[in-house]
């Protein structure tokens, strides 16, 4: 009987982790939404979006490089966009289980036109030293594997 019931046990010994959908819908300014899909509270992390990988030439078309409309109070801190304007990091105060961060963001292409397609764009968590990301596709979704939550 307790052989059967270690397997059991040792799961509910892991600590539970938090777990991120974002998307991203493109427009005349792109619209983001990260949401913690995890039943716990992260605590402060980093958000990033990458833009290097998405299309040719493809930046943040303004500093600041978002808008919040959502959830604007746990952004702490974002660094600031750098020369090409192709990273956007966002340090954030932490984001309650079920809680989301929506952003509108002015993106342009290297002809300084809207950006249409937002294939290839990274988005990722930074936690300490672990960072997890992905890289989205033409649905505009991604899922990240989160970290070991707060509290």
């Amino acid at each position: 009987m307790m052989r059967a019931l270690l397997p059991l046990l040792l799961l509910a010994a892991q600590p539970a982790a938090a777990e991120f959908r974002v998307t991203l819908a493109n427009g005349e300014a792109a619209r983001l939404e990260l949401v913690n899909e995890a039943d716990c509270a992260t605590g402060p992390f980093e958000f990033m979006l990458d833009l290097r990988l998405a299309g040719r030439g493809a930046r943040f078309a303004a500093e600041p490089a978002f808008r919040a409309e959502a959830g604007g109070e746990r952004i702490a801190a974002a660094a600031p966009l750098g020369s090409d304007g192709r990273v956007l990091t966002l340090a954030l105060a932490d984001l309650p289980p079920g809680g989301s961060l929506v952003l509108t963001l002015p993106m342009e292409d290297g002809r300084g036109a809207p950006l249409r397609d937002l294939s290839g764009a990274v988005a990722a968590v930074v936690f300490r030293s672990e960072r997890n990301d992905g890289e989205f596709g033409p649905e505009g979704a991604v899922r990240l594997a989160g970290f070991g939550c707060a509290g």
